[in-house]
């Protein structure tokens, strides 16, 4: 009986979330903090310059995953927000293979708000140098790396405290990464 009236309750709120999904908002006070975009559509934004293109994934938190990366660039740093049908939404996370088609691509900077390395993140891609504004270590996917030779790469954290540095090597760690993190 429990789980009939849990399913039910369930199965509406899922049905309300949809809903609310299609009327895009503005961005929420804190959208790391709010729920994660997922299989929403992938729309493109402009966000970081000429040459960059950026496709993301947003939620009705404000929220934002970076999931497709088209540029000829050697270096790409990321703006916190990303501005998609005149509205602003805030990067929380990195998606599957969204460095791909950056074959150029050396040096990236994440923004502040990156909280999470999603599988093989930057699958494809040429990158040797990442940069980690945030505070707080991101959760590292157990093959973010999946595909790169890390060896030769380098992450900076460049405001992270040593507790953080050290949650950021023990997650990279997991995420066999062979490469050298430098702080600031």
């Amino acid at each position: 009986m429990r789980k009939s009236i849990s399913k039910a309750i369930v199965s509406t709120a899922l049905v309300a979330a949809m809903v609310v999904t299609s009327v895009p908002v503005a961005a929420a006070a804190s959208p790391t903090k709010g729920v994660e975009p997922e299989a929403l559509t992938m729309v493109k934004g402009e966000d970081t310059g000429k040459g960059i293109s950026v496709w993301a994934n947003t939620s009705e938190d404000g929220s934002a995953v970076i999931k497709k990366v088209k540029s000829k660039k050697k270096t790409i740093t990321f703006n916190t927000t990303v501005k998609i049908n005149g509205i602003n939404y805030t990067y929380i996370a990195v998606g599957k293979k969204a460095f791909k088609k950056c074959k150029k691509l050396k040096k990236v900077t994440l923004p502040i708000s990156i909280n999470r390395l999603r599988k093989q993140s930057f699958m494809g891609s040429k990158v040797k140098d990442i940069t980690l504004t945030s505070k707080y270590a991101p959760t590292v996917a157990k093959s973010a790396f999946k595909g790169l030779r890390t060896k030769k790469m380098t992450i900076r954290a460049t405001a992270m405290d040593a507790k953080q540095v050290k949650k950021l090597k023990k997650a990279l760690k997991t995420a066999k990464f062979k490469g050298s993190v430098v702080t600031a």
